[in-house]
């Protein structure tokens, strides 16, 4: 009682990790207050990838283009509040980085971090290539996004007229398996094999929608 037979697999529906249709209805939501249009599409990269891109329409075409990349755990609408004001002047591109938002969630080689850290950065560049930025343009990375807004710009700073770092994230040096090995207790290495493929946000992921 309470629940009808045809309520339960709706339920079940919605009960789940991920749900593309709700992201999309969130984002839609999102967006739907900006004063300035827009247009969202799907980038195809290598790898069978797909980044999902929003660009401004009104801006002038002959002033330098910002690409804004979003932090850990965060999508493109992380920008909502700054599209409007900042398209008056100029184009505008924001994605969601591989494995965030409505992009690809491809697998990383998790046990070599430049591996992984170079399929970010090739990603990247290789949604430059296919939007088309020929021209130099200001990079601005919020969090995450700042740490590979760097390594991008190492990498392909030709591209780059000035680079823009909101709270910028950091890494120390990885220290050598022998200091690992001497320093590190047991229960801690015991927590890190069970915890390894989780992140902070895999609860709420497996609580489904709140």
């Amino acid at each position: 009682a309470g629940i009808t037979s045809w309520r339960i697999p709706r339920l079940l529906l919605n009960f789940i990790s991920v749900s593309p249709h709700m992201l999309t209805h969130a984002e839609e939501q999102l967006y739907h207050g900006l004063k300035n249009k827009y247009t969202g599409e799907y980038v195809h990269i290598r790898g069978d990838n797909a980044i999902w891109t929003v660009r401004s329409l009104c801006s002038p075409d002959n002033t330098t283009p910002i690409v804004l990349i979003h932090d850990f755990g965060c999508a493109s609408g992380i920008w909502i509040e700054n599209i409007d004001f900042l398209s008056r002047r100029h184009p505008i591109y924001m994605f969601d980085i591989l494995g965030f938002g409505r992009s690809s969630r491809p697998n990383f080689d998790q046990t070599n971090s430049i591996n992984a850290e170079t399929k970010f950065i090739e990603s990247i560049e290789d949604w430059r290539i296919v939007v088309g930025l020929q021209e130099k343009f200001f990079l601005i990375g919020h969090g995450f996004g700042a740490y590979l807004a760097t390594l991008y710009t190492i990498r392909y700073g030709l591209f780059i007229k000035k680079l823009i770092l909101l709270d910028p994230w950091g890494f120390n040096p990885r220290p050598d398996e022998c200091q690992l090995n001497l320093t590190t207790p047991f229960w801690i290495k015991l927590l890190a094999y069970f915890t390894e493929s989780w992140t902070s946000f895999s609860a709420f992921r497996y609580l489904g929608p709140l």
